[in-house]
């Protein structure tokens, strides 16, 4: 794995955290604390609001292992779970003890729906408008995910 380092910044430029392979606040945040639950979806398991969730709000960063671009063409999970993060560097959310429940929100793709969150840069995910008590979080994976390595589940 990787060593480099890399510090995550709000738009604001507000450091949030400085090394990417500790344990820290923003990649350990739990969904009931923010109001979310994780249950089945079309996509297999989504993140479900259990109450309103206010625009703007830091869900927290994107949890996985750190990679290189030559570590992830390596992987065997087809980079269903990776997050470009930039300067060269990934998060692999594939293995859920490597990773947070933050996985668990779906992409837009396929829908009608508009995403109710966003990936800032480093991999934060903030919420992008209001989100309803019942509504799925959804996000825009961006036009380089590849959509060939993972379909709905049959239901």
């Amino acid at each position: 794995m990787s060593t480099v380092s890399t510090g995550i910044r709000l738009r604001s430029g507000t450091r949030l955290w400085a090394a990417p392979d500790d344990v820290t606040a923003l990649m350990m945040t739990e969904p009931a604390a923010y109001g979310v639950h994780i249950r089945p979806s079309e996509w297999g398991l989504g993140a479900f609001a259990t109450r309103e969730i206010a625009a703007g709000t830091v869900l927290g960063a994107y949890g996985g292992e750190l990679l290189t671009k030559a570590e992830v063409t390596t992987r065997a999970n087809g980079g269903a779970y990776v997050l470009q993060l930039g300067n060269g560097l990934y998060r692999d959310a594939a293995d859920p003890t490597k990773s947070n429940w933050l996985r668990y929100i779906n992409s837009t793709h396929g829908t009608r729906r508009a995403p109710n969150v966003t990936f800032e840069r480093n991999g934060v995910l903030r919420v992008a408008r209001r989100v309803r008590v019942g509504e799925e979080l959804l996000a825009c994976y961006g036009r380089t995910y590849s959509w060939e390595r993972s379909s709905p589940t049959e239901t």
